[in-house]
């Protein structure tokens, strides 16, 4: 049986799309493990969190 155009353009933007979906779920969760979970094994005070904690304190100097 051969796919019609349509079928493998919709099979193709499916594709796309749980692919997409998953790039930004890891994204998203490695920047949960990051940022939220400091004290895990994975991140130990992580690569963002020491920027993201002088940013807020940055912030908090200016504001009071």
């Amino acid at each position: 049986m051969k796919m019609t155009q349509l079928r493998v353009d919709v099979s193709a933007y499916c594709f796309a799309l749980a692919v997409t979906l998953v790039i930004c779920l890891l994204a998203a969760g490695l920047l949960y493990i990051d940022l939220c979970a400091n004290d895990t094994i994975l991140s130990a005070k992580g690569i963002l969190y020491p920027y993201m904690d002088r940013l807020i304190g940055f912030v908090d100097e200016r504001i009071v």
